[in-house]
């Protein structure tokens, strides 16, 4: 089932409203909470407590050699497949700040959407890397 850009924008902006909460309401959990009302599919299942704040999210990451191989990893496990060619409603890593240097946010067509201080920013990059539950 295909995805519109606004369904995609209007999961975001449920997903990500309010204030940036770490491990709650940050890059990952909007992203996520956004791919999971869109798609019924939940790509961090099991990943829940794993991070409480920047210090063990960051000690997370760069053990897992960083936030595109650590994407790369979760996802595949959770049966996602990588794109080149991103569709509304996928998964999008793309390049952001010191010291992750990458933001996770849901691809709405011509930007990603990802969780910022007060609800969410649209940034468009290219992503770093994309991911979907398409297997067509």
């Amino acid at each position: 089932m295909s995805v519109t850009p606004e369904a995609a924008l209007r999961a975001a902006t449920e997903a990500m409203r309010g204030p940036f909460v770490w491990a709650a309401c940050d890059c990952l959990m909007g992203a996520r909470a956004a791919f999971v009302a869109l798609h019924g599919v939940d790509p961090l299942a099991g990943f829940a407590g794993r991070y409480a704040g920047p210090a063990s999210a960051l000690r997370h990451v760069r053990a897992a050699g960083g936030a595109l191989t650590c994407c790369r990893a979760r996802f595949a496990a959770a049966g996602l497949l990588e794109t080149d060619a991103p569709e509304p409603g996928d998964l999008a890593l793309v390049p952001g700040p010191a010291p992750f240097g990458a933001a996770l946010g849901l691809w709405l067509g011509d930007g990603t959407a990802v969780k910022a201080g007060q609800g969410m920013a649209v940034i468009r990059a290219r992503p770093l890397g994309a991911w979907t539950c398409r297997r067509s």
